[in-house]
């Protein structure tokens, strides 16, 4: 069993608190290291965590000795708890703890941060998950809060930028552990601080509005002001209210989707099925001819008919395009694939997943130029998808530029991508380029 979870919204300083307490000798608090059943036994490391070399990041000496000591012994910490903001999606087993840590961030904050990583055409942030979602994590937060009688709720402000001392001296003793200066130093010096002051965009007044009608300002004009007792109470007060309000909640988000977020009204189909009970579910997706069940095909059903039904409601949706592009793939009809991944990219040229298909049907046809340009773009979009780069190095492969390859397909395994085929394909573009030099 853990002894704790650290919880709380993407973007609300859960990663620079949890460096925070891994700097205390008696704590070791995983980042979604934990698998489930969560126990010291399913414990994941990936090699990334255990290299001693961690680029660009002052803790990474300490995050790599803290991960290799408990690698080979998790008796070696007193305590040991996880980070798992995404785990969220498995709220019962959030109970298995003895303890639990919530930081909270104001909602206008976090959902302005969410939309700025959203609109960073670099980041791997999905750029159809904007701050309007933020609702669908925070029911999900305090569904499982209203339930716990063991939870010390953290202010987001006061830790990182006001009262850090006795903020950070209540979660010790929350965890039973005594105070340790070199946290507090480095809290002191405002080293965190830093890393916490996230991007932000402009749309407050979307986001203020939301606040008022769901009941948020009210909450937080309290919650601000409260100790934790208060602070635990106004949580679970919060949760119930939002509960028996969510249908109602979730019919006003869906009417402030607009007509070009239609990728954002994808995504909010997704939320719905996957994190809300059938009786929630059957208000959206009861009438087959409705256009949230419509979009749900995507993912469902290669049917040519439903995905033209989709784009017949949303022309301006490049989604369903891409979707009907990977059903001509695979049925090897190369021009109807083309066609119309090139109207999806035309639609919505900043995803590079769409590129990346792009070039793997022009290399399929034989255009190696139009294949790595296409990949390039991908690259260009978000360097830090993988394959792109092992799709170029067998682009630079096939015209026999053997270094190119080599090196494309490297920093596709460098990106932390452990897919045997860039390993075999590696090996295999080392043994030609030894035949050749042989020859």
């Amino acid at each position: 069993m853990l002894d704790f979870y650290l919880l709380g919204l993407a973007r609300s300083g859960t990663t620079a608190l949890c460096n925070a307490l891994n700097l205390h000798p008696n704590i070791y608090c995983g980042m979604e290291r934990f698998s489930i059943p969560h126990g010291p036994s399913s414990i994941i490391f990936p090699n990334s965590f255990l290299d001693k070399k961690i680029r660009g990041n002052p803790l990474g000496h300490e995050h790599a000795r803290k991960n290799l000591e408990a690698h080979e012994n998790l008796n070696t910490f007193k305590v040991i708890g996880d980070k798992l903001p995404r785990k969220i999606y498995c709220p019962s087993h959030i109970t298995k703890t003895k303890s639990n840590i919530f930081i909270y961030r104001s909602y206008v904050n976090v959902t302005q941060s969410w939309d700025a990583r959203a609109k960073n055409p670099i980041d791997g942030w999905s750029k159809a998950r904007t701050g309007l979602f933020l609702f669908f994590d925070l029911l999900l937060y305090f569904e499982v809060l209203r339930c716990q009688e063991n939870t010390t709720i953290v202010n987001f402000d006061e830790l990182f930028f006001g009262n850090f001392g006795s903020e950070l001296q209540n979660i010790f003793e929350c965890l039973n552990l005594n105070s340790d200066d070199y946290p507090l130093k480095l809290f002191e010096t405002g080293f965190f601080s830093r890393k916490t002051n996230y991007l932000r965009s402009s749309d407050d007044n979307r986001y203020n509005t939301i606040a008022d009608h769901i009941g948020l300002r009210e909450f937080e004009n309290e919650f601000f002001n409260a100790d934790n007792s208060q602070r635990l109470r106004l949580v679970k007060e919060y949760g119930d209210f939002i509960n028996e309000n969510s249908t109602q909640f979730l019919d006003y988000l869906t009417m402030l989707v607009q007509p070009r977020e239609h990728e954002e009204l994808f995504h909010l189909t997704n939320l719905i099925e996957r994190n809300f009970t059938i009786k929630d579910r059957d208000k959206y997706f009861s009438n087959t001819d409705s256009k949230f069940d419509l979009i749900r095909s995507i993912h469902r059903t290669n049917s040519d008919d439903k995905l033209l039904k989709v784009i017949g409601l949303f022309p301006e949706f490049a989604t369903p395009y891409a979707a009907l592009s990977r059903g001509y793939g695979q049925r090897n009809d190369l021009d109807q694939a083309l066609d119309k991944i090139r109207k999806a990219i035309d639609l919505n040229g900043d995803n590079p997943h769409y590129h990346f298909h792009h070039g793997n049907i022009l290399m399929r046809k034989g255009d190696l130029e139009g294949a790595e340009k296409a990949q390039n773009n991908a690259i260009k979009l978000n360097p830090t998808i993988p394959a792109p780069r092992f799709q170029l190095s067998r682009v630079y492969a096939k015209r026999n530029e053997l270094n190119r390859a080599i090196d494309e397909v490297r920093k596709a395994i460098e990106l932390g991508d452990d897919n045997p085929s860039f390993h075999s394909h590696l090996e295999n573009l080392i043994m030609r380029k030894r035949n050749l030099n042989g020859a």
